[in-house]
């Protein structure tokens, strides 16, 4: 599928690029084009490194930069917000019979070869690895109303955590900027007598 398609072009010496152009070979080539608007605007990964993302190294549709052996890249590959019609909804299971979009995201860990050998992927469960058969190992499904309620209330909640403790690092980082300032001027004070 798409995902084997970005896979296969993550070699040594072919663009960084390479993996965008080959989503959207893939869906064209399957009659697919009109899913394109719904590929990831900005990017389809990013190398992994000293920092978790290098900046320099993200798989973008114009990053002129290639693939070297040895590099090890997040490789994530989606579709967002996928409109869902009435026909598609009836088909469905459990609580995706209620949406009106869909998004779906594969991310895997990608390690590029020595030039000619194909990349390994090295996460345990991908869709590359022949032994995965059932998605239910992989994926998570909301379905009820109260299961969804909890899942949104949680991220509420960790949002809120995040905020807070951005404020109080924030509060932290003003409180020594002042105890700096203290103390050189109790240190200017005692000199000058």
């Amino acid at each position: 599928g798409i995902h084997t398609a970005c896979v296969d072009v993550m070699r040594d010496g072919h663009s960084l690029s390479a993996v965008a152009a080959a989503a959207y070979a893939y869906l064209e080539a399957k009659d697919l084009g009109h899913l394109t608007k719904f590929l990831p605007k900005h990017n389809f990964g990013f190398a992994l490194g000293l920092d978790f993302r290098d900046d320099d190294l993200v798989l973008t549709r114009n990053n002129p930069r290639n693939f070297q052996a040895r590099m090890i890249f997040n490789l994530a590959i989606g579709l967002h917000n996928v409109p869902l019609d009435a026909s598609e909804r009836r088909k469905a299971r459990g609580a995706i019979r209620e949406l009106k979009k869909i998004s779906m995201l594969l991310a895997d860990t990608v390690l590029v070869q020595s030039a000619g050998a194909p990349p390994i992927v090295l996460t345990d469960f991908s869709v590359t690895r022949p032994a995965l058969k059932d998605w239910r190992e992989v994926s998570n499904l909301a379905t009820s109303q109260r299961e969804r309620a909890a899942v949104l209330a949680a991220q509420r909640a960790a949002a809120a955590e995040a905020e807070l403790l951005a404020q109080l690092d924030a509060e932290d980082i003003k409180g020594n900027q002042i105890s700096k300032k203290a103390k050189k001027s109790k240190k200017k004070t005692s000199f000058s007598k």
